[in-house]
């Protein structure tokens, strides 16, 4: 992670406390007073005061790995920070300096399109170690109407429920091929998932439901791209970025609100400490252990399934993996005619599930079958965990039909408002029939008063 401001003391000693390694930027903006206003710049002794103390603010963290000179740009007065400032005030750390954000062996730049995720796994940026990777970060409906309570009351939209205001929340429009535009996201919703069912809120709700299963598949590739290149040819990645300033409808992992989306829990499952991958250009499942330990006797298996969740194919083997390693599976799971789902799951030796994952997968990226499943018939148990701000969630499919990016969230019994921040093991899950999992959930803020209540949404 690496600020570009000067953020404050609390959030080091966060990154210090769970072990996030960080590079923090000088203050050099290259696009603004270096690129485009060259001499709109601070005296150079107020710059070297404030770089002076900016190094001694936060010399004595742990988490800080880098100094970088500057935002996609070297700095102009790099000579100054690395004669001067750095060597009079940080010379025995041995961090390293990075002269931009985007040099020095990393590159940024993107992809901050909207793509579909299969291109992820092509795109030509994608190794070595990549800076900054942007994708879409809808919020969910409830953030939404938080920020725009009139998302979904004007029927007469041409891209219902995208309005002027989403504008206003960044969702910006131009003319031209370039798909950061937001209405490139907004076309890829809807060829490959369908529009709103309906032009009122209920088809706000539906649209943005269709925007986090592009949430999830989209930030999952992104990941997964540079996960099954690990340790040969990628050696890591950043996402543009976190969370916004404000609330936003684009580029987040979670929102203004602290509301994760689906995509969050996307990244979370292709960087796992153990993980299985399925590249979608080339077919193959790759398995990654990002661990300094190997395993042994580990059961995998893919299975792919028909709308009816009849299996198609499937794919059991017994491996041992080295530790920091990345191999792919002999074979390529096939590509075959209409919607079909692919599950992924790992065990121990012990029977332990270490990994489990689901794709939704159509040869032409025709997802629209998934509006027409069957309600599934979810049973979700809540407990109190092992201290009072902590919960067990156990939840399991009694039905016959799949639970398509299940959203647990705890709520307010009165006001029906989620609970945030929520920190979640794992969220936004698709459970097929006779699937069973244990879920732990912590509220930082503790119970609120009036109590709380589980609840679960699905898709389908």
């Amino acid at each position: 992670m690496g600020p570009t401001g000067v953020p404050p003391k609390a959030f080091f000693h966060a990154a210090d406390k769970h072990g996030v390694l960080l590079w923090q930027d000088f203050l050099n903006d290259f696009w603004g007073t270096f690129r485009n206003t060259p001499g709109y710049q601070p005296e150079e002794d107020l710059y070297e005061t404030i770089s002076t103390q900016i190094v001694k603010r936060f010399r004595n963290h742990p988490s800080l790995i880098i100094w970088c000179g500057g935002n996609e740009g070297v700095n102009p007065r790099e000579e100054m920070l690395v004669n001067t400032v750095l060597a009079e005030n940080d010379n025995r750390s041995g961090r390293f300096y990075l002269k931009a954000s985007d040099g020095n062996g990393l590159h940024g730049g993107g992809p901050y399109h909207s793509i579909r995720p299969e291109e992820f796994f092509s795109h030509p940026k994608l190794h070595g170690f990549s800076s900054e990777i942007g994708a879409s970060g809808v919020p969910v409906f409830e953030s939404i109407e938080r920020f725009m309570p009139g998302a979904g009351q004007n029927p007469e939209l041409d891209r219902f429920p995208v309005d002027e205001n989403w504008g206003y929340h960044d969702a910006a429009n131009f003319p031209g091929e370039d798909t950061r535009k937001f209405t490139a996201l907004d076309d890829i919703i809807r060829r490959d998932y369908g529009g709103p069912e309906s032009n009122d809120r209920q088809g706000a709700l539906n649209y943005l439901a269709k925007a986090q299963l592009q949430n999830y598949a989209a930030y999952r590739s992104a990941a997964s791209a540079i996960g099954i290149q690990m340790w040969a040819n990628s050696t890591g990645m950043l996402f543009w970025k976190s969370n916004s300033s404000w609330p936003s409808v684009v580029w987040q992992l979670y929102d203004w609100y602290q509301q994760a989306h689906a995509g969050y829990y996307g990244v979370k499952k292709a960087f796992a400490p153990f993980s299985m991958q399925f590249n979608l250009v080339d077919r193959r499942v790759s398995i990654v252990n990002a661990q300094y330990r190997s395993l042994e006797g580990v059961e995998l298996s893919a299975v792919l399934l028909d709308q009816s969740l009849q299996v198609l194919w499937e794919d059991v083997r017994t491996i041992n993996m080295a530790e920091n390693t990345a191999v792919e599976m002999d074979g390529v799971v096939p590509e075959l005619d209409g919607l079909v789902f692919l599950k992924l799951k790992a065990r121990s030796v012990e029977g332990e599930v270490l990994f489990e994952d689901f794709y939704w997968l159509h040869a032409e990226n025709d997802f629209s079958g998934l509006n027409n499943l069957e309600t599934p018939e979810l049973e979700v148990l809540l407990s109190q965990g092992n201290a009072k701000d902590n919960w067990v969630v156990t939840v399991e499919n009694l039905g016959e039909t799949p639970a398509i990016l299940t959203r647990l969230k705890l709520v307010h019994p009165l006001s029906r408002h989620e609970i945030l921040p929520a920190l979640w093991s794992d969220n936004f899950i698709s459970f097929l029939p006779g699937d069973k999992r244990e879920l732990r959930v912590s509220l930082p803020r503790g119970e609120p008063q009036g109590g709380l209540e589980i609840v679960a949404e699905f898709f389908n």
